[in-house]
C-alpha cells in the first residue's frame, strides 16, 4: 500500500518549513540544488507513455512547490530523471508547464546495447562561481552530450 498523495502533503508542509527557515540563505552555502525524480514542473503528453498520463496528477500542488521554490528559494539547478530522456529543460521552454524556478536538467536514460543486456546514462555535473558544466555520460564514462550552463 502507498500513501503518495499523503506524502506529497508531508513534503509540502517540509518545503513550507523550508522556505520559512532559510537554510539555503547560510554563507557557507554556495549552490542550491533541488533533487527531485519526477521533474514535477512537466506535465506529460501522450507521447510519453504510450498515450496515457498516468503521472499528470497534483498539478496545483506541483504548481504551488514550483512557486515556492522559484520565489523563496531560486535555486541554481533542479536535477531529475524519470523520464527516461538527457535533456536540459530551461524556464519558459516546452518542458515547463508549472513555473521552473530555474533549469531542470533530466539525466537518466537506460537502453540495451547490441546484445541486449543493459546499458545506461546519466549527469555528470561541475559547478564553479557563475556556471555549471554539465555532461550526459554513458556508463563507461564517454561524453554523449555536454553543455556549460549559466547559474
Amino acid at each position: 500500500t502507498i500513501c503518495c498523495h499523503s506524502f506529497r502533503r508531508r513534503e509540502t508542509r517540509f518545503l513550507q518549513q523550508t522556505m520559512q527557515a532559510k537554510p539555503f540563505l547560510a554563507p557557507e552555502v554556495q549552490y542550491r540544488l533541488v533533487l527531485s525524480h519526477i521533474p514535477f514542473t512537466y506535465n506529460h503528453t501522450a507521447a510519453d507513455h504510450d498515450g496515457s498520463h498516468p503521472f499528470n496528477i497534483e498539478i496545483p500542488l506541483y504548481t504551488q512547490w514550483a512557486r515556492l521554490l522559484r520565489e523563496e528559494m531560486r535555486p541554481h539547478l533542479m536535477l531529475c530523471g524519470h523520464l527516461h530522456r538527457l535533456l536540459i529543460s530551461m524556464p519558459g521552454g516546452p518542458y515547463d508547464q508549472k513555473g521552473q524556478p530555474c533549469p531542470v536538467i533530466i539525466g537518466s536514460h537506460p537502453e540495451a546495447d547490441a546484445e541486449g543486456g543493459p546499458r545506461y546514462a546519466g549527469t555528470a555535473l561541475t559547478l564553479r562561481p557563475g556556471s555549471a558544466w554539465v555532461a550526459f555520460t554513458n556508463q563507461d564514462g564517454e561524453i554523449l552530450r555536454q553543455e556549460t550552463l549559466a547559474i
